[in-house]
């Protein structure tokens, strides 16, 4: 046999020991890919189980819980009255907000409506001694400063007498 052969015959043996690894490599993952697809198959329906129990318990939850809200009278008449002074504040935008709380609970101490409250001497007094004191805090005070009286010419440009007869002007000497 010559060298040649020897090569030749090596790469076939090599070649059929590659083609025989390959098939039981091939047979290995075809093993283990079935294998792991009955892993996840268990699995699976172990979840869906516990899914399914999950789901029935939320269920017994969610039937126990009400779903509408709960109103109770007190919620109903806090909403009422908030609306009548809301009204009563739009009718009388020139009360300020404190003032209209005052005359809402001195009508509901004297059992009438807000409309009859503003209507009794001691509110009618007390409101227009508010609208005097806000009439005199925002009053503008005049001034009693005279107008600024300007130069005939620049100062820089005055001779003594003239500057002196100027700023007499100003100050009102004479």
């Amino acid at each position: 046999m010559s060298d040649e052969e020897k090569v030749i015959d090596d790469q076939t043996v090599n070649e059929d020991k590659t083609e025989e690894n390959e098939s039981s490599n091939e047979q290995g993952d075809i093993a283990s890919t079935i294998a792991q697809k009955e892993h996840f198959r268990e699995k699976s329906k172990k979840l869906e189980g516990e899914i399914t129990k999950l789901k029935s318990k939320l269920k017994v939850v969610d039937t126990t819980k009400s779903t509408s809200p709960k109103t109770d009278d007190q919620d109903i008449d806090i909403i009422k009255s908030s609306i009548k002074k809301l009204e009563f504040a739009q009718a009388h935008p020139d009360i300020e907000a404190g003032d209209i709380q005052q005359v809402l609970d001195l009508a509901s101490l004297n059992s009438k409506t807000p409309e009859e409250a503003l209507e009794l001497p001691m509110v009618k007094t007390y409101l227009d001694s508010k609208m005097a004191e806000k009439q005199v805090a925002n009053a503008t005070p005049t001034s009693s400063r005279s107008p600024k009286v300007k130069p005939p010419k620049p100062v820089e440009e005055m001779t003594r007498a003239e500057h002196k007869s100027y700023v007499e002007k100003i100050v009102g000497i004479k």
